[in-house]
């Protein structure tokens, strides 16, 4: 802001003793006129003319993790290994902690000779199947002994491969007794058998191949890995403790703070400030200026940060918004729980700033001295905010081109003559 000044003096006259006449006489009897020297106070008479200032407020606020995931165990067991150090950076995927598999690979095993014994009763299937077909085309009941032969041998090989020809088997019997129930061949009770015996063993696969799934998917549970990038928050889990789905607690957490928010508080004043400045909320997010962070030792964060949201519901009790503010944290310098202060700067545009100095303060009212035809006049002003500790904005009751008096305010009374 341009300012202009001019260093003048200011006649104060004390009481009425400035225009009394004194009562002496001097030696002939005679009353002597002896005006007394009004007092000379300096002051300084300031001209404002407008600029743009920038006015920073403090708001405490608090620091937390752009992202935190609980880690917590999908299978029950008992703690074995812990794979970490707590506040270490760890990766997504990583290992974190391992519960003891041993019951877990049981399961796998037990689900495993499940599904080999389905795949061997659908073998059978298969066999009494071609056994049925040969039948009733030769009419040869050697040729089923035989049959009934190879269907042994291949359920002893069943017990070690896949289920998928057992089922195709099985739908083959089906298909098959379907086509000679249409030909008159076989009853349609031995059809429906057919078609059951089909359903049974797809159904006893579909079950055998869900149970081994599912036991392998336990056994990789046991294996808790980190769910995403982080730094690994506190303990209270130590090894060989009994750990479930339901606890509690979680393992551990995990913080990505790659970028940091800052929650702090906005006054009512402030929101209505800004949706004047910009013309709505959402503009004033757009367009507002970077904000800075000072720590809890008072210096300044090297990073600057943005406002992202503010909140649309003022508190009751405290009469303030909750907003939020997020930084970079490539330094890993913010940790989630710190406390600091947002510094909010505010633009004002084409305004007046005046020093502290140039006030006075009656009650809740600010006043200032302007200087009109050579008299101080005094001038009820409106104020936005301080700047520093040491100058106001003039929001109201001053413009462009008056004259005040900056320094001495207090000094003057309402009609004091400057000169």
């Amino acid at each position: 802001m341009t300012l202009k000044f001019r260093t003048t003096h200011v006649l104060v006259v004390a009481g009425l003793a400035a225009t009394a006449l004194t009562g002496c006489l001097d030696k002939g009897g005679n009353q002597q006129q002896a005006a007394t020297t009004p007092q000379a106070v300096q002051v300084v008479v300031q001209q404002v003319e407008l600029s743009d200032a920038i006015i920073r407020t403090d708001a405490p606020g608090r620091a937390t993790a752009y992202q935190t995931a609980e880690v917590r165990p999908q299978v029950s067991g008992i703690l074995q290994k812990r794979l970490f150090e707590e506040g270490a950076m760890v990766k997504e995927g990583q290992s974190l902690y391992r519960i003891d598999p041993a019951l877990y690979k049981a399961q796998v095993a037990s689900a495993k000779a499940s599904l080999l014994q389905a795949r061997a009763n659908l073998a059978s299937t298969k066999a009494d199947a071609k056994r049925s077909a040969e039948l009733v085309k030769v009419n040869a009941v050697s040729r089923s002994a035989d049959d009934q032969a190879q269907a042994a041998y291949k359920v002893a090989i069943a017990n070690v491969e896949a289920a998928r020809a057992a089922l195709g088997t099985a739908e083959l019997t089906y298909k098959s007794n379907k086509e000679l129930y249409a030909q008159k061949v076989v009853s349609e009770f031995s059809l429906k058998t057919a078609e059951n015996t089909y359903l049974t063993a797809k159904a006893q696969l579909s079950q055998a191949q869900a149970q081994e799934v599912s036991a392998r998917n336990n056994l990789s549970y046991t294996e808790v890995k980190s769910p995403s990038d982080g730094v690994v928050g506190a303990l209270p889990f130590r090894v060989g403790a009994l750990v479930s789905p339901g606890i509690q607690q979680p393992l551990t957490t995990v913080s990505d703070n790659s970028d940091m928010y800052v929650y702090f508080s906005m006054t009512e004043n402030q929101l209505l400030s800004l949706t004047r400045q910009y013309g709505s909320m959402d503009e004033a997010l757009k367009n507002m200026p970077e904000v800075e962070l000072r720590l809890n030792d008072n210096s300044i964060y090297d990073e600057h940060g943005i406002i992202e949201s503010i909140s649309g519901v003022i508190d009751r009790q405290t009469g303030t918004v909750v907003a939020r503010a997020v930084f970079p944290n490539e330094s890993r310098l913010l940790h989630s729980g710190a406390s600091g202060n947002v510094v909010i700067p505010s633009v004002y545009k084409d305004c007046i700033i005046i020093p502290q100095g140039a006030t006075v303060q009656m009650q809740d009212k600010t006043i200032a001295y302007k200087v009109v035809d050579g008299k101080a006049v005094s001038t009820l002003i409106s104020v936005a905010g301080i700047n520093d500790g040491r100058e106001y904005v003039v929001l109201d009751g001053l413009k462009a081109g008056d004259e005040i008096i900056s320094e001495g305010a207090g000094l003057i009374r309402e009609g004091t003559v400057v000169k």
